[in-house]
């Protein structure tokens, strides 16, 4: 394939990252259509849906998170599975500026009031076989679009094993003390840590951890939410 051209196909789709059908825009309004927001009733901690709004919830108590506020913009079901794992694995930058745009739409406007955009850093066998990083793509159209910088601060300091493999246990001693800060950081407020996907949040909390350590407080931003 000619690499302009594919380069191209990547910044201007031609078909629906969601269901591959024809469309000028990254996902068809079909795709969109079906997608679940997480309404503004949730867990003010972690960001979890919740009948009434709480401060904490059964997700978050009691797990020693150590960001001050998360959300999540999408239920992580249906087509969005599939959504982001193209996202995962094809390096769709117009995908990830689309659910960029969506979550600036859809979040609270004070949610995103923070002094910088990081993300989750990707192992360094995920960059070499795919190439990218979603969650460094969500966090670089999230800081464009905003217009707040972008820094790059985290790092693996230890090996660690898959997470899709593992429960949710396994998940929170894989990482715990996974993450380093790797180089000075001088902001005046809150640093947004940027993931694809919230799970168990083991990922995003051993982050947070790692900024506390460095005297930043954070909040996390994920596009979607297992329940």
């Amino acid at each position: 394939m000619n690499p302009v051209k594919a380069v191209v196909d990547l910044l201007i789709p031609k078909s629906c990252f969601g269901c591959s059908k024809p469309s000028a825009n990254a996902l068809c309004d079909n795709c969109i259509a079906s997608f679940k927001f997480i309404g503004p009733t949730h867990c003010l901690k972690c960001g979890y849906p919740t009948i009434l709004e709480v401060n904490s919830c059964g997700q978050c108590r009691g797990k020693g998170f150590r960001f001050r506020e998360g959300r999540s913009l999408l239920f992580y079901e249906g087509i969005v599975k599939d959504i982001l794992l193209s996202l995962k694995l094809e390096s769709g930058f117009a995908l990830a500026d689309s659910l960029a745009r969506m979550a600036i739409r859809e979040m609270e406007k004070d949610f995103f009031d923070v002094c910088a955009f990081t993300f989750v850093p990707s192992t360094a066998w995920k960059k070499f076989t795919r190439g990218h990083n979603a969650a460094e793509l969500i966090a670089k159209s999230l800081a464009h679009r905003l217009k707040i910088p972008l820094i790059d601060t985290l790092d693996f300091q230890k090996k660690v094993r898959d997470q899709a493999a593992l429960e949710a246990g396994a998940r929170q001693e894989n990482l715990k003390g996974a993450f380093k800060v790797k180089r000075d950081i001088d902001v005046k407020g809150p640093v947004m840590i940027v993931d694809d996907i919230f799970t168990s949040g083991a990922t995003l909390k051993e982050a947070s951890r790692a900024l506390a350590k460095a005297n930043v407080k954070t909040k996390v931003f994920t596009l979607a939410r297992t329940l």
